[in-house]
Protein backbone atom coordinates (compact mmCIF):
# COMPACT_ATOMS: atom_id res chain seq x y z
CA UNK A 1 0.00 0.00 0.00
CA UNK A 2 0.74 3.30 -0.70
CA UNK A 3 2.58 6.04 1.76
CA UNK A 4 -0.58 8.18 2.25
CA UNK A 5 -3.16 5.74 1.68
CA UNK A 6 -1.78 3.99 5.00
CA UNK A 7 -2.34 7.08 6.56
CA UNK A 8 -5.16 7.62 4.82
CA UNK A 9 -4.01 11.02 3.70
CA UNK A 10 -6.27 12.78 0.76
CA UNK A 11 -3.30 13.56 -1.67
CA UNK A 12 -2.06 12.01 -4.89
CA UNK A 13 1.94 11.99 -6.02
CA UNK A 14 1.34 15.08 -8.07
CA UNK A 15 0.01 16.96 -5.00
CA UNK A 16 3.16 16.11 -2.95
CA UNK A 17 6.82 16.98 -2.57
CA UNK A 18 8.15 13.24 -2.27
CA UNK A 19 8.29 9.90 -4.14
CA UNK A 20 4.80 8.50 -2.68
CA UNK A 21 6.27 4.78 -2.17
CA UNK A 22 4.76 1.62 -2.12
CA UNK A 23 5.84 0.64 1.64
CA UNK A 24 5.29 -3.34 1.32
CA UNK A 25 8.45 -3.40 -0.78
CA UNK A 26 11.21 -1.73 -3.12
CA UNK A 27 10.91 0.11 -6.12
CA UNK A 28 13.53 1.31 -8.90
CA UNK A 29 14.26 4.54 -7.54
CA UNK A 30 17.20 6.09 -7.36
CA UNK A 31 18.70 9.22 -5.28
CA UNK A 32 20.85 10.97 -8.23
CA UNK A 33 23.52 13.64 -7.01
CA UNK A 34 23.49 15.14 -10.57
CA UNK A 35 20.10 15.76 -10.18
CA UNK A 36 20.44 17.52 -7.04
CA UNK A 37 23.53 19.47 -8.18
CA UNK A 38 21.09 21.52 -10.32
CA UNK A 39 18.48 22.54 -8.24
CA UNK A 40 18.24 25.27 -5.51
CA UNK A 41 15.75 24.14 -2.92
CA UNK A 42 16.99 24.19 0.80
CA UNK A 43 16.82 20.38 1.36
CA UNK A 44 18.66 20.43 -2.01
CA UNK A 45 20.85 22.98 -0.73
CA UNK A 46 21.70 20.91 2.44
CA UNK A 47 22.41 17.76 0.74
CA UNK A 48 25.17 19.73 -1.52
CA UNK A 49 26.85 20.58 0.98
CA UNK A 50 27.17 17.23 2.69
CA UNK A 51 27.91 15.58 -0.44
CA UNK A 52 30.39 18.31 -0.76
CA UNK A 53 31.88 17.81 2.39
CA UNK A 54 32.07 14.31 2.57
CA UNK A 55 33.52 14.13 -0.78
CA UNK A 56 36.37 16.12 0.22
CA UNK A 57 37.07 14.71 3.34
CA UNK A 58 37.46 11.41 1.52
CA UNK A 59 39.34 12.63 -1.31
CA UNK A 60 41.72 14.29 1.56
CA UNK A 61 42.68 11.02 2.62
CA UNK A 62 42.66 9.01 -0.69
CA UNK A 63 45.27 11.73 -1.34
CA UNK A 64 47.32 11.06 1.13
CA UNK A 65 47.10 7.54 1.04
CA UNK A 66 45.15 7.29 4.16
CA UNK A 67 42.90 4.22 2.64
CA UNK A 68 42.35 2.47 6.06
CA UNK A 69 40.69 5.62 7.29
CA UNK A 70 38.80 6.43 4.17
CA UNK A 71 37.82 2.80 4.84
CA UNK A 72 36.37 3.48 8.17
CA UNK A 73 34.57 6.89 7.02
CA UNK A 74 32.30 4.33 4.65
CA UNK A 75 31.81 1.78 7.01
CA UNK A 76 28.07 3.67 7.74
CA UNK A 77 27.26 3.22 3.75
CA UNK A 78 24.68 0.73 3.89
CA UNK A 79 21.37 0.41 2.51
CA UNK A 80 18.11 1.89 4.74
CA UNK A 81 15.47 -0.25 4.01
CA UNK A 82 12.86 2.41 5.10
CA UNK A 83 13.52 4.10 1.58
CA UNK A 84 12.45 1.56 0.04
CA UNK A 85 14.60 2.20 -3.21
CA UNK A 86 16.31 -0.15 -5.77
CA UNK A 87 15.85 -3.59 -6.89
CA UNK A 88 14.24 -6.21 -4.90
CA UNK A 89 14.00 -9.59 -6.29
CA UNK A 90 10.07 -10.74 -7.07
CA UNK A 91 8.24 -12.11 -3.79
CA UNK A 92 10.93 -11.00 -1.85
CA UNK A 93 10.50 -7.37 1.01
CA UNK A 94 13.71 -4.99 1.04
CA UNK A 95 15.88 -7.24 2.46
CA UNK A 96 18.84 -4.17 2.21
CA UNK A 97 21.96 -5.83 1.57
CA UNK A 98 23.28 -2.57 -0.60
CA UNK A 99 26.49 -1.31 -0.72
CA UNK A 100 29.69 -3.26 1.45
CA UNK A 101 32.09 -0.47 2.73
CA UNK A 102 34.90 -2.91 0.92
CA UNK A 103 33.06 -2.26 -2.34
CA UNK A 104 33.06 1.36 -1.43
CA UNK A 105 36.68 1.78 -0.65
CA UNK A 106 37.76 0.11 -3.47
CA UNK A 107 35.70 2.59 -6.00
CA UNK A 108 37.84 5.44 -4.47
CA UNK A 109 41.05 3.70 -4.42
CA UNK A 110 40.13 3.18 -7.91
CA UNK A 111 39.62 6.33 -8.75
CA UNK A 112 42.96 8.27 -7.14
CA UNK A 113 44.52 5.89 -9.27
CA UNK A 114 43.03 7.07 -11.99
CA UNK A 115 45.35 10.08 -11.91
CA UNK A 116 45.12 13.52 -13.55
CA UNK A 117 41.06 13.18 -13.41
CA UNK A 118 40.77 11.77 -10.09
CA UNK A 119 40.26 15.16 -8.23
CA UNK A 120 37.22 15.79 -10.05
CA UNK A 121 35.56 11.95 -10.19
CA UNK A 122 35.98 12.33 -6.22
CA UNK A 123 34.98 15.83 -5.09
CA UNK A 124 31.45 15.50 -8.03
CA UNK A 125 29.53 11.47 -7.04
CA UNK A 126 27.49 12.47 -10.06
CA UNK A 127 31.22 11.76 -11.95
CA UNK A 128 32.55 9.05 -9.77
CA UNK A 129 30.22 5.87 -10.94
CA UNK A 130 31.25 6.49 -14.41
CA UNK A 131 34.41 4.71 -14.31
CA UNK A 132 34.23 2.08 -12.06
CA UNK A 133 33.09 -1.28 -12.51
CA UNK A 134 30.37 -2.44 -10.54
CA UNK A 135 29.26 0.78 -8.78
CA UNK A 136 25.89 2.47 -10.52
CA UNK A 137 22.65 3.63 -9.24
CA UNK A 138 21.50 1.34 -6.60
CA UNK A 139 25.72 1.48 -4.95
CA UNK A 140 25.63 5.29 -5.04
CA UNK A 141 22.26 5.70 -4.34
CA UNK A 142 22.73 3.93 -1.22
CA UNK A 143 26.13 5.75 0.00
CA UNK A 144 24.19 8.98 -1.23
CA UNK A 145 21.12 8.32 1.03
CA UNK A 146 23.65 7.37 4.23
CA UNK A 147 25.31 10.88 3.78
CA UNK A 148 22.45 12.91 3.55
CA UNK A 149 20.20 11.18 6.04
CA UNK A 150 19.74 14.23 8.36
CA UNK A 151 18.26 15.94 4.99
CA UNK A 152 15.88 13.48 4.47
CA UNK A 153 14.87 12.86 7.93
CA UNK A 154 14.01 16.51 8.71
CA UNK A 155 12.07 16.53 4.93
CA UNK A 156 10.16 13.55 5.96
CA UNK A 157 9.31 15.06 9.72
CA UNK A 158 8.19 18.64 7.76
CA UNK A 159 5.88 16.61 5.01
CA UNK A 160 4.07 14.55 8.04
CA UNK A 161 3.46 17.52 9.85
CA UNK A 162 2.28 19.04 6.59
CA UNK A 163 -0.22 16.17 6.29
CA UNK A 164 -1.32 15.44 9.97
CA UNK A 165 0.99 11.83 10.13
CA UNK A 166 1.89 10.55 12.87
CA UNK A 167 5.39 9.99 13.98
CA UNK A 168 7.42 8.35 16.52
CA UNK A 169 10.86 9.53 18.11
CA UNK A 170 13.65 6.82 17.20
CA UNK A 171 16.95 8.17 19.50
CA UNK A 172 20.35 7.28 17.51
CA UNK A 173 18.43 6.48 14.92
CA UNK A 174 20.99 6.09 12.05
CA UNK A 175 24.49 7.99 11.52
CA UNK A 176 24.72 10.66 8.40
CA UNK A 177 27.58 13.17 7.49
CA UNK A 178 28.03 15.96 9.70
CA UNK A 179 29.36 19.29 8.01
CA UNK A 180 30.64 20.77 10.56
CA UNK A 181 32.37 18.33 12.23
CA UNK A 182 33.38 16.73 9.09
CA UNK A 183 32.57 13.25 10.40
CA UNK A 184 29.64 10.70 10.76
CA UNK A 185 27.06 11.48 13.50
CA UNK A 186 24.35 10.25 15.00
CA UNK A 187 20.89 11.71 13.97
CA UNK A 188 17.72 11.28 16.36
CA UNK A 189 14.59 11.30 14.21
CA UNK A 190 10.75 11.46 14.08
CA UNK A 191 9.72 9.15 11.25
CA UNK A 192 6.18 7.41 10.74
CA UNK A 193 6.32 3.85 10.68
CA UNK A 194 4.74 1.07 9.12
CA UNK A 195 2.20 -1.92 10.23
CA UNK A 196 5.45 -3.29 11.74
CA UNK A 197 6.63 -0.57 13.57
CA UNK A 198 9.34 -0.36 10.63
CA UNK A 199 10.39 3.59 10.21
CA UNK A 200 9.45 5.22 7.02
CA UNK A 201 11.64 7.55 5.17
CA UNK A 202 10.68 9.78 2.31
CA UNK A 203 12.70 10.78 -0.08
CA UNK A 204 11.50 14.35 -2.11
CA UNK A 205 10.79 13.64 -5.82
CA UNK A 206 13.31 16.38 -7.24
CA UNK A 207 16.17 14.22 -6.06
CA UNK A 208 15.54 10.89 -7.97
CA UNK A 209 15.13 9.35 -11.03
CA UNK A 210 14.75 5.45 -12.11
CA UNK A 211 18.02 5.10 -14.02
CA UNK A 212 21.19 7.58 -14.44
CA UNK A 213 20.83 9.13 -17.60
CA UNK A 214 24.69 11.07 -17.25
CA UNK A 215 26.19 7.55 -17.90
CA UNK A 216 29.32 6.13 -19.04
CA UNK A 217 27.72 4.94 -22.26
CA UNK A 218 26.88 8.89 -22.98
CA UNK A 219 30.81 9.99 -22.55
CA UNK A 220 31.95 7.56 -25.03
CA UNK A 221 29.39 7.70 -27.85
CA UNK A 222 28.38 11.14 -27.73
CA UNK A 223 32.03 12.60 -27.05
CA UNK A 224 34.62 10.20 -27.73
CA UNK A 225 33.92 8.49 -30.27
CA UNK A 226 32.78 11.55 -32.49
CA UNK A 227 36.29 12.62 -32.04
CA UNK A 228 37.97 9.13 -32.69
CA UNK A 229 35.36 9.68 -35.96
CA UNK A 230 36.76 12.71 -37.01
CA UNK A 231 40.46 12.11 -36.40
CA UNK A 232 40.40 9.08 -38.99
CA UNK A 233 38.06 11.23 -41.79
CA UNK A 234 37.50 9.08 -45.06
CA UNK A 235 39.08 5.70 -42.96
CA UNK A 236 36.33 5.89 -40.07
CA UNK A 237 34.11 2.47 -40.05
CA UNK A 238 30.27 4.02 -41.22
CA UNK A 239 29.31 3.76 -38.07
CA UNK A 240 29.76 3.99 -34.09
CA UNK A 241 29.12 1.02 -33.21
CA UNK A 242 31.88 -0.83 -35.74
CA UNK A 243 34.55 2.00 -34.46
CA UNK A 244 34.09 1.07 -30.50
CA UNK A 245 34.14 -2.50 -31.30
CA UNK A 246 37.23 -1.67 -33.08
CA UNK A 247 39.05 0.31 -30.31
CA UNK A 248 37.74 -1.23 -27.44
CA UNK A 249 39.76 -4.14 -27.12
CA UNK A 250 39.69 -6.32 -24.06
CA UNK A 251 38.61 -3.25 -21.70
CA UNK A 252 34.93 -2.60 -20.15
CA UNK A 253 33.34 0.34 -21.51
CA UNK A 254 34.08 2.30 -18.07
CA UNK A 255 38.00 1.01 -18.02
CA UNK A 256 38.01 2.73 -21.56
CA UNK A 257 36.60 5.45 -20.65
CA UNK A 258 39.04 5.88 -17.44
CA UNK A 259 42.30 4.97 -19.45
CA UNK A 260 41.05 7.54 -22.42
CA UNK A 261 39.96 10.61 -20.46
CA UNK A 262 43.64 10.35 -18.83
CA UNK A 263 45.39 10.55 -21.60
CA UNK A 264 43.31 13.05 -22.78
CA UNK A 265 41.67 15.41 -20.15
CA UNK A 266 40.82 17.98 -21.97
CA UNK A 267 37.75 15.24 -23.34
CA UNK A 268 36.80 14.57 -19.89
CA UNK A 269 36.93 18.61 -18.87
CA UNK A 270 34.42 19.29 -21.75
CA UNK A 271 32.23 16.36 -20.47
CA UNK A 272 32.54 18.01 -17.37
CA UNK A 273 31.72 21.53 -18.65
CA UNK A 274 28.84 20.51 -20.81
CA UNK A 275 27.21 18.41 -18.40
CA UNK A 276 27.10 21.14 -15.53
CA UNK A 277 25.82 23.44 -17.84
CA UNK A 278 22.94 20.49 -18.90
CA UNK A 279 21.93 19.24 -15.29
CA UNK A 280 21.41 23.22 -14.60
CA UNK A 281 18.00 23.15 -17.00
CA UNK A 282 15.42 20.34 -17.20
CA UNK A 283 18.01 17.13 -16.08
CA UNK A 284 17.40 14.45 -18.70
CA UNK A 285 16.85 11.77 -15.57
CA UNK A 286 14.33 13.77 -14.15
CA UNK A 287 10.57 12.09 -13.52
CA UNK A 288 7.17 13.69 -14.09
CA UNK A 289 4.29 12.87 -11.48
CA UNK A 290 2.53 10.38 -14.17
CA UNK A 291 6.32 8.32 -14.42
CA UNK A 292 6.78 8.21 -10.74
CA UNK A 293 3.04 6.54 -10.25
CA UNK A 294 3.36 4.38 -13.13
CA UNK A 295 6.72 2.87 -11.71
CA UNK A 296 4.92 2.39 -8.24
CA UNK A 297 1.89 0.89 -10.02
CA UNK A 298 3.73 -1.20 -11.38
CA UNK A 299 5.79 -2.30 -8.81
CA UNK A 300 3.22 -2.65 -7.07
CA UNK A 301 1.91 -4.95 -9.09
CA UNK A 302 4.47 -7.36 -9.62
CA UNK A 303 4.53 -7.63 -5.71
CA UNK A 304 1.04 -8.27 -5.79
CA UNK A 305 1.59 -11.44 -8.25
CA UNK A 306 4.19 -12.92 -6.50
Amino acid sequence: MQFTKIFNVAATQKTVDFVNIEVGGDQPFYIDPSIIAGKNDKYAVRAKESLKDFFEVVHGLCESKYFDEARGLLLFASENDAIHFGQTRKGKKSDGTGCSATMLVELFEKVHEKGRIAKRMLLEPYHSYLFIDGIAEDRMSDLISNVILDVLCDFTKEQCDLLGVPTQFFKNYRYYWNVDTHEWSSKSAFLPVDGEGNPILLVPKNFITNRFKLNVGTLIFQYILPLEMDKLGDKAPSNKKDLWNEIRGEHSQKDFAALYCSEYPEVYREYCRRTDHRIQGRHPGELTDLEIEAIVSFSQCEEEQA
